[in-house]
């Protein structure tokens, strides 16, 4: 037998669970998140405390006047008189009468509710206590119409009230006991179902013991006394109940804390008044129709009220919930008709060929442009196999993918092997097509879904491409022949060009200075003419040589510090910064380049030189700089020359294009396209940007995958 204490600390830990917040269950399906209604238990509890007022002089109850039929009738009352005396003396029958009435009328209502909740939401608990209630309903009608004598009783109603009291109490506790062990059974097996032969079981069950407790009190002439006034516990049969009362209080927090929703919680609160109202009959009522005789009547009749306001709730709950499902299914259903005619819609219009088979093979559907495709009608595909549309000559390669397919259960392309690419026109031509095979189940039966393309106007385009490929190809290998022999014939030109340019130039600085002191200013004036342009033919033939070499592969690319490259630029020029009192500046946080250090020296070296040769300025300066960017870096250098005007500025990356007087800016025209095609040898994008008399930056956008590193360190100046 569980002990005190035990018992105390199971109905603890199941109220400490009662806090947990948890989602609405009604016929197993969540709603809206559910907490325990605290607000109506902490009402109910006061309530039911307040036949504890009586301690303070507050009392309920309708106890009987002295009725003396024989001394009313010497008075020669009225006959208004004599009933309200009469009315007056059975008072706490009729107080007795309507609680009793009232509650049995709750418990009628509740089994009505509960078999319509039962219904929509298909949930036990509804119909299994509904039942228990109506029947313990029908206990307490027994007990009323005994109590006035609507049925023959024999036995006395100081006797025969509290006895059937108890016993009708101690029925409705078994019955909830029974109908919440039952519910917890079939929660544990996952059966939410309750047969009718099951229900009609149980109500033939509780009516049976009904009808036999009903019929002993009735013909009984001795029934047990159960009120002893001058004792402590005044009604003990009442205790019985109670306790059952209890025994059922951590059952039903264990049924809520699986079942949270209105009526489980309505009913956990409706056990408090059914056990203090057995607590006030078993230790506070002395007599009948006094105060806690009545409280414990009025809290019965609270016992009843709140499950069955728990099933309203729920069922309102219940029912709009499955109201707003049938408005989302009505929207969902017609979502779905508009989806459908949309894909009917869309299949028909598709200028892709669909065709839908069956596990067999056999074409259970078609589209318009499949139709159109092979020239059949829908009645000459519909019932026949997919390898039918296919010539013999590649049917037997087809079926062999199609049995791979079905076993790997994967899309498959079939336009990736040759036999796959032709369709039978029922004029006998044959169609190219691009095949492909999809799984899709319908009905519980797999299917094929095979769409069609026709490439026959793309593969007579392949084929025209391919031919023009070849001649492109063709002429590719000659243009590259041909390249070459410009590029041999280049370098051979300039390279034997220079041994007589060096002897011009040799043998007219030769004889200047054998002949120094005979020549007149007008001789030496043309014997210059002779060596300068020896020198610049000379820089000339060096710099072509340079721009065909460019054109070779080179797979010489390292690692290039910018800071040391500039170091060297500066030391290689600086002849001209003394000369010019000029200055070549760069800052330190120059990237790591991966390059061809010869030619991005060259790269570097031509315009750092044109910012100091092109300039007027009393103390011309070159700036470079680096600059991140989302696609690498920009390699800045800007100068403060005299600038480019924009409508010239197309025309400086052309070999030997000039844009100033050779007097003035000499030179040979090809340094910046020597720039020019180093940078695109390394992928980078040489720019610029200058206005007339402002100066010029060259930005070259170096690609971010040949940046190797970035130091940071402070600026120098030289």
């Amino acid at each position: 037998m569980t002990s005190p204490t035990v018992y105390l600390d199971s109905v603890e830990h199941a109220f400490n669970t009662l806090n947990q917040p948890h989602t609405l269950k009604s016929g197993n399906e969540n709603t809206h998140s559910f907490h325990f209604p605290y607000t109506v238990l902490g009402l109910t509890l006061l309530i039911c405390l307040l036949p504890l007022l009586n301690l303070w002089g507050f009392s309920l109850a309708s106890e009987a006047g002295h009725f003396d039929i024989q001394q009313l009738a010497l008075q020669n009352l009225s006959t208004t008189h004599l009933t309200d005396e009469m009315f007056y003396a059975l008072r706490g029958n009729i107080h007795h009468a309507l609680l009793e009435w009232s509650a049995i009328i709750i418990a009628v209502v509740c089994v009505g509710i509960a078999f319509a909740h039962y219904s929509i939401s298909h949930d036990i608990i509804a119909p299994v206590l509904g039942l228990t209630l109506v029947m313990s309903g029908s206990m307490d009608a027994v007990h009323t119409l005994a109590a006035t004598r609507m049925v023959d009783a024999i036995a006395e109603n100081n006797t025969l009230i509290p006895f059937t009291w108890a016993v009708s109490r101690s029925f409705n506790a078994i019955a909830l006991l029974l109908g919440v062990a039952l519910v917890l059974f079939k929660k544990s097996q996952h059966n939410n179902t309750l047969h009718t032969a099951s229900l009609l079981a149980l109500a033939l069950l509780l009516s049976s013991a009904v009808y036999v407790l009903a019929s002993w009190m009735a013909v009984s002439e001795n029934l047990p006394q159960t009120q002893f006034s001058s004792n402590f516990i005044s009604r003990p049969y009442d205790i019985l109940p109670m306790g059952i009362f209890l025994v059922c209080l951590p059952l039903f927090i264990r049924l809520y804390q699986d079942n949270r929703n209105y009526l489980t919680a309505a009913i956990v609160v409706s056990l408090f008044p059914n056990i203090f109202s057995e607590a006030y009959m078993a230790f506070g009522s002395k007599h009948l129709f006094d105060h806690y005789f009545n409280s414990a009547h009025g809290l019965k009749v609270l016992g009843y009220a709140l499950p069955l306001m728990g099933y309203i709730l729920d069922y309102q709950t219940i029912f709009t919930r499955q109201e707003k499902q049938k408005a989302q299914l009505l929207v969902l259903n017609k979502s779905l008709k508009e989806s459908e005619h949309r894909f009917r819609t869309m299949n028909q219009l598709l200028p892709v060929g669909l065709l839908l088979a069956n596990s067999k093979g056999i074409i259970v559907s078609i589209n318009q442009y499949a139709k159109d495709l092979f020239g059949y009608t829908k009645d000459d595909l519909i019932g026949h196999k997919m390898e039918e549309l296919v010539p013999k000559i590649t049917g037997i390669s087809h079926t062999a993918v199609h049995k791979n397919y079905k076993q790997n259960n994967n899309p498959y392309l079939l336009d990736n092997v040759t036999d796959f690419f032709t369709g039978h026109h029922c004029d006998g031509s044959e169609i190219a097509l691009d095949i492909g095979l999809a799984h899709i189940r319908l009905d519980d039966q797999d299917h094929s879904l095979v769409s069609l393309l026709n490439i026959s106007q793309l593969k007579r385009l392949m084929d025209e491409l391919k031919f023009q490929n070849e001649r492109m190809d063709q002429a590719m290998l000659k243009l590259t022949e041909s390249n070459e022999q410009l590029e041999r014939f280049a370098f051979v030109c300039s390279h034997d060009l220079q041994e007589p340019v060096r002897m011009v130039q040799s043998f007219s600085q030769l004889i200047e200075r054998r002949l120094k002191n005979r020549l007149d200013e007008k001789d030496k004036e043309y014997l210059h003419y002779v060596i300068d342009g020896a020198h610049r033919a000379q820089e000339m033939i060096r710099d072509i040589l340079l721009f065909s070499r460019l054109d070779k592969p080179v797979n010489s690319r390292e690692p290039v510090c910018l800071n040391e490259l500039c170091k060297n630029v500066r030391d290689a020029l600086q002849e001209t910064l003394e000369t010019k009192e000029a200055k070549f500046i760069w800052t330190d946080n120059l990237p790591t380049l991966n390059a061809i250090p010869s030619q991005l020296f060259q790269l570097i070296l031509n315009l750092v030189s044109n910012g100091l040769k092109f300039n007027r300025d009393k103390t011309p300066t070159v700036l470079l700089d680096a600059v991140e960017n989302p696609q690498g870096w920009s390699i800045e250098i800007r100068d403060n020359g005299i600038g480019i005007n924009p409508s010239h500025q197309h025309k400086i990356f052309q070999i030997f294009e000039r844009l100033n007087a050779k007097s003035e800016f000499p030179g040979t025209g090809i340094g910046l396209a020597i720039c020019k095609k180093i940078a695109a040898q390394h992928h980078a994008e040489l720019t610029l940007e200058s206005s007339e008399g402002e100066g010029t930056t060259f930005f070259i956008r170096w690609p971010e995958e040949n940046i190797i590193s970035v130091p940071l360190s402070m600026a120098n100046q030289s």
